[in-house]
């Protein structure tokens, strides 16, 4: 794709993320629960109107393009650009006030990430990024933490559940429990987009889900955040993952992981 694409799909994406994020305060207080989808993953009338906005106005402006969003079947049609929608990602939080969720919009060309939004309408945060041209908040760049000593760092991870799909479940507690007497503190964060942010902007020296592998939509637009903010990636084949600020902190956690 031409890099100077870049700017007006992630211009677009922006603006999207935004609007769709007015949505979702706009209707929190009369939010009703329409699919259950287990004991406790829901989606709501907010969710379906942040998604119906977000997809009608691709199909205007781009409508060869295809669309996978969470909530809705995908639209293939077999384009080198596909957007990856999740239109309330943290939509349980959302639901109790908590104001930890997000509009997630990212723009893949051939099966890559190329541009990604991440917008905390609470926060009136909006983490932006497109390939090689760095990662943004609120239009001001956002790097990642310098910090390269463990006993400093704060480490942030996804909390081990088997009420989803897990594996290396102990080992995952073990882990977690090794290396919070090895950091400066731990903090939990089970939306991995948020995170990812938290982390590209310096906020946390790592990300961390041993346990719980996540959909593609949970995660595909923070990586992006996060690698165009500098942040060093490892996904593993049973797709957990760690992200982390530099190779310091990478091979000293990795050195803890494999010890447990």
């Amino acid at each position: 794709m031409p890099s100077n694409n870049y700017i007006e799909f992630k211009n677009f994406a922006e603006k999207l993320a935004v609007n769709a994020g007015k949505i979702l305060l706009d209707l929190q207080k009369d939010a009703r629960i329409v699919k259950q989808k287990d004991i406790q993953d829901i989606a709501t009338t907010a969710d379906l109107a942040s998604e119906k906005y977000i997809i009608d106005e691709i199909t205007k402006k781009y409508p060869d393009h295809s669309i996978f969003s969470e909530e809705s079947p995908e639209i293939d049609n077999k384009s080198d650009y596909r957007w990856v929608i999740d239109p309330l990602d943290g939509t349980k939080s959302y639901v109790r006030g908590i104001p930890l969720y997000n509009v997630s919009i990212c723009l893949e060309y051939n099966g890559k990430a190329v541009v990604g939004v991440i917008y905390l309408p609470a926060t009136d945060e909006l983490y932006s990024a497109s390939s090689g041209r760095g990662a943004f908040i609120n239009g001001n760049k956002i790097n990642i933490s310098s910090q390269k000593q463990m006993e400093s760092s704060y480490i942030g991870f996804y909390i081990p559940t088997k009420n989803r799909k897990f594996v290396n479940y102990e080992k995952g507690w073990n882990a977690m429990k090794n290396i919070s007497e090895k950091c400066y503190r731990i903090r939990q964060d089970n939306s991995s987009n948020i995170a990812l942010c938290f982390l590209a902007r310096g906020g946390v020296e790592a990300y961390i889900n041993l346990t719980n592998p996540p959909h593609h939509h949970d995660l595909v637009t923070g990586l992006l955040i996060a690698n165009e903010a500098g942040a060093l990636i490892k996904v593993f084949d049973d797709g957990t993952f760690i992200v982390a600020n530099n190779k310091f902190i990478y091979e000293q956690l990795t050195d803890i992981i494999n010890s447990s």
